[in-house]
């Protein structure tokens, strides 16, 4: 059986391959929408910065009737395949078995060949990878995955932010983008991010201490650094019940300045 899980373990000895980044994101292209397209060698090439939609959803080869599910909706970037290849070993790393041994996938081909031997029926496993800025500078992505397991109470899901440098050829953690000695002040903003979040938060302002007691502040990694503001997602019970969802936080550039390195800020 299989649950949701959100961890990084993207590979970070990476290459710049595009030579000719746009300013913008362009619109896309083309949408592929086979599963057997989850390989690239089953794509076409793309030329440099061309955006593709990959688009599909299957159901276990061979079963009729309650079968168990896979969808997938994500993308891909023309002269960026390791940051390609980052995105499929990404979605497909957001992935665990139930039990002591956690089994890990490097592709969502092997993931999904895994899934139909042992999905039961009515299982669904959704994966989303959607562009949320595209320069010269950074591609920044945000990926979700989504796990419905039969007889669950309720679905697991995760999500995680890719921040691409496309001069270094690597995925930015928090301490590449922070300048040095800057996380505390960093995690201070968080902290007047969070408590915006909460001043908004129906049920935090109904009974603040024993909300506070049981859902504290806590800091994250977990970083987009979005067109105008970055953004802080939490996942389901770090923060706050399952009822509310995956809280996100935003803090504007404005507040950011000294704390995050130049290059990442917007001009």
């Amino acid at each position: 059986m299989l649950l949701g899980a959100c961890a990084s373990g993207a590979p970070r000895d990476l290459v710049r391959t595009s030579e000719t980044p746009t300013e913008t994101a362009p619109a896309v292209d083309q949408v592929v929408q086979s599963p057997t397209a989850v390989t690239p060698e089953a794509r076409p090439a793309l030329v440099n910065d061309q955006v593709r939609a990959i688009n599909w959803k299957q159901d276990k080869p061979g079963c009729s009737g309650s079968c168990p599910s896979i969808t997938v909706e994500s993308f891909e970037i023309g002269g960026e395949p390791r940051f390609n290849a980052i995105i499929d070993h990404a979605l497909a790393y957001m992935t665990a078995n139930e039990g002591d041994a956690r089994q890990t996938f490097d592709t969502l081909q092997a993931y999904r060949d895994y899934f139909w031997q042992h999905a039961q029926p009515m299982d669904q496993s959704e994966f989303h990878a959607r562009l949320l800025r595209h320069n010269p500078v950074l591609i920044v992505a945000e990926l979700k995955s989504g796990h419905y397991l039969t007889g669950a109470a309720h679905g697991m899901h995760a999500t995680q932010y890719l921040n691409w440098d496309r001069h270094l050829g690597k995925v930015l953690s928090l301490d590449d983008i922070l300048l040095p000695g800057q996380r505390p002040a960093f995690e201070q903003a968080l902290r007047a991010a969070h408590a915006r979040w909460l001043a908004d938060n129906d049920d935090a302002q109904e009974q603040p201490e024993q909300y506070n007691r049981l859902w504290p502040f806590q800091p994250s990694d977990n970083v987009a650094l979005a067109e105008d503001h970055a953004i802080i997602k939490y996942d389901t019970y770090d923060i706050a019940p399952y009822s509310m969802g995956q809280p996100e936080l935003t803090i504007p550039y404005a507040q950011l300045q000294g704390i995050f390195r130049p290059e990442y800020l917007p001009r």
